[in-house]
């Protein structure tokens, strides 16, 4: 297709013109609805910040009531809807519209990992912050979401710490 012909109303912000209702991700967008009762120009509006050319994101790292450092076990599977370098990962399964996230996280960059999203298996247990999900992006949020924190992962290089840090250090292996 051509190129802005994959998004919905041919604008990447607002994800893919067609979401899948079978397949990995399919099931994890039951009951999604990409602007709520906004329109699209009223959900762009709200959400897109024109200053920085970026979303608009919940305060306290989007946790809807505190967070609280649990640690992730081994053999236990996490994903995500997004790039490697972002921090935010969730309970395998969790459905979208409790992740509270921008519809532009469906979109497929990379075609091995349809809708951006990826499944991990944790190698070896590390800590991260957790908690409920705040509201946002239309969506209702409250679903249980993990944010990497760099001070709970050694780090002797002092590197970005993400996910992509985490595969990178023997912490996660990508499943999907």
């Amino acid at each position: 297709p051509a190129p802005f012909e994959r998004y919905f109303l041919g604008d990447w912000r607002l994800g893919p013109a067609h979401l899948p209702t079978r397949g990995l991700v399919g099931p994890l967008l039951r009951g999604y609805h990409r602007t709520d009762a906004l329109s699209p120009r009223q959900f762009i509006a709200c959400y897109w910040d024109y200053t920085v050319s970026g979303w608009r994101y919940p305060p306290n790292d989007g946790f809807e009531d505190g967070r609280t450092r649990v640690t992730l076990m081994t053999g236990q599977y996490i994903d995500r809807f997004g790039a490697n370098s972002g921090r935010f990962l969730s309970p395998f399964g969790v459905l979208y519209k409790k992740r509270a996230l921008p519809p532009s996280n469906l979109d497929t960059i990379d075609p091995r990992y349809p809708n951006n999203y990826h499944v991990f298996r944790v190698l070896k247990p590390f800590d991260v912050d957790a908690g409920a999900a705040a509201a946002w992006f239309g969506q209702p949020g409250g679903g249980l979401q993990y944010v990497v924190n760099p001070n709970y992962v050694p780090n002797p290089l002092n590197q970005r710490v993400d996910t992509q840090f985490l595969i990178d250090n023997g912490y996660l292996q990508p499943v999907n």
